[in-house]
């Protein structure tokens, strides 16, 4: 058996790792739309759009990303979250910065490719940030 100083130790790093997690995932939530409004100046329409994307994508999505969490090992699906997370962010903050730096020099193609790639990989990082969410406090209920 585990002592209890030891579970307690071990406890208090799991909150500790899920609060910077969330908060992690609250300032990316924060951030992209920032970034978003940096590349549409005039309008307020691809923050809205890219809500509208990570909502679908999650709605879409909850039911296998469920199915995932529930069939495989819980450290296996945590990684995979923050694996899937940082790529994506990783992905989606390269486009962002061409976007701002050289978009007025794109084709329209090229430029709305660019936007569907961040609404995309914005919405794939809030979609990992709930394969963690699921597989860290699936048995919080109980």
């Amino acid at each position: 058996t585990v002592p209890r100083q030891d579970t307690h130790v071990q406890l208090t790093r799991l909150y500790v790792s899920h609060f910077l997690s969330k908060w992690g995932d609250r300032m990316w939530e924060f951030a992209i739309a920032l970034l978003l409004i940096e590349i549409w100046q005039d309008s307020l329409l691809m923050a809205a759009i890219y809500g509208l994307t990570s909502t679908l994508a999650i709605v879409l999505l909850g039911s296998v990303v469920g199915h995932y969490v529930d069939t495989h090992a819980r450290l296996s699906a945590v990684r995979w979250s923050v694996f899937l997370q940082n790529a994506a962010i990783l992905v989606c903050m390269i486009t962002t910065v061409a976007i701002i730096t050289v978009g007025n020099t794109m084709s329209a193609g090229a430029y709305y490719f660019c936007i569907a790639v961040i609404m995309g990989t914005a919405a794939t990082a809030d979609v990992g940030a709930l394969i963690g969410t699921l597989a860290v406090e699936r048995d919080w209920i109980k």
